[in-house]
């Protein structure tokens, strides 16, 4: 079995960022849901971001802003709705790293995803239309694969399991990025993804046979489902919610935030508490567009952007919480996973790690740290 992230799914993008980006700012004004709705409890609720908020200066630039210093103006595209809270967020942080670099760094955020996908997106930094974007982990893979470490099916059970391995691995995934070409920021959480799906799904019988939504171009995604003993359907995002009208799928693994912004919840009944797949995303800017904002003004660009990315971090799982419970207002049943099978599950989702080392996907290194750093959390925890 053949596993690669050589081509990520801009379907499996668009969820992830969508989500990221849209619905934690909808939720933050809301009281924090009943834990117990929560697959990750009070973990859940006592996460802190890893993040730190200063970004080191990239190597030779100038060694401060000086008198005249040119204008940098950096493009940056983004999913997320111009009237958006998130949107109104990162607005903020453009007008205080202008103020602040008295008009040398000029961010000129353009949402709404006007500039397309991942793919057409990474094609315009790479004439200089664009200077950067908000992505997914995925959608940077095929560049840097290893930033695709945390998002491997059944490797974090808790939100605070992804914290305790953050705060020592986040650091060798920017350093990867920055080799890769990239000045990247805070990573911020869009919790973690579950089956959601018309009927219970409590074990592999109840699974079996059962038609399971992939991303378009998600071969790990499909092996996984399909070693799992559903039937994966590939369709793109924009395709999922008719999917589910016509009765093509029956299961759709998503985030809860994906769910409620995406509308299909309409047509699912059941949530199974099982975290599948921690989502992610991030900023990444061009590093030789970064490179020529002088190094006092590269910190205060760091500080700025890693503060409001560590606050979207830290609300992710409040959001989450708060989602779940639009999911159970609406009607959806929270159903109870067959302990031996999510053992299965969990043993799968090694076996596709393993499969990506072997292909030279994933570095072994850092996956071998990251298990070691689990089961030193659990061990004490």
């Amino acid at each position: 079995m053949a596993y690669s992230w050589k081509r990520p799914g801009g379907a499996l993008s668009i969820v992830a960022v969508v989500a990221m980006l849209i619905g934690i700012g909808y939720f933050w004004s809301r009281d924090v849901a009943k834990p117990e709705l929560s697959p990750g409890g009070a973990a859940a609720r006592a996460y802190t971001s890893p993040c730190v908020t200063d970004t080191p200066p990239l190597p030779g630039t100038p060694a401060d802003a000086g008198n005249g210093a040119r204008e940098t103006t950096l493009r940056i595209a983004s999913l997320v709705p111009q009237n958006s809270h998130h949107a109104q967020s990162l607005m903020t942080a453009a007008t205080d790293i202008k103020e602040q670099t008295d008009g040398r760094v000029v961010m000129k955020f353009q949402f709404g995803g006007v500039h397309g996908d991942a793919g057409q997106i990474l094609r315009k930094m790479r004439i200089g239309m664009l200077q950067g974007a908000t992505f997914s982990a995925t959608e940077l893979a095929e560049h840097y694969p290893d930033i695709a470490l945390y998002g491997l099916p059944f490797l974090f059970r808790t939100a605070d399991e992804v914290a305790y391995v953050r705060k020592t691995l986040d650091s060798r995934l920017h350093e990867g990025l920055r080799e890769a070409g990239f000045a990247t920021f805070c990573i911020a959480s869009a919790g973690f993804s579950h089956f959601m799906s018309t009927a219970p799904i409590r074990s592999r019988v109840d699974l079996l046979g059962r038609k399971v939504w992939v991303p378009e171009g998600d071969p790990v995604g499909f092996a996984f489902m399909r070693a799992a003993g559903g039937a994966p359907s590939p369709l793109s995002v924009g395709d999922v919610l008719t999917g589910l009208q016509t009765q093509l799928l029956d299961v759709t693994p998503a985030t809860p935030l994906a769910a409620v912004f995406l509308q299909w919840h309409t047509k699912l009944d059941h949530l199974t508490r099982l975290s599948l797949q921690y989502r992610y995303g991030l900023l990444a800017v061009d590093r030789r567009a970064f490179s020529k904002i002088a190094t006092d003004d590269q910190r205060v660009v760091g500080i700025i952007l890693n503060s409001a990315f560590r606050k979207f971090d830290s609300d992710a799982w409040h959001s989450e919480t708060e989602a779940l419970l639009a999911l159970q207002n609406s009607g959806m049943t929270m159903v109870d996973p067959d302990p031996e099978w999510t053992e299965q599950l969990r043993k799968l989702g090694d076996d596709v790690a393993v499969q990506l080392i072997q292909d030279g996907k994933m570095s072994s290194g850092l996956y071998n740290q990251a298990r070691a750093l689990l089961e030193e959390y659990r061990a004490s925890n």
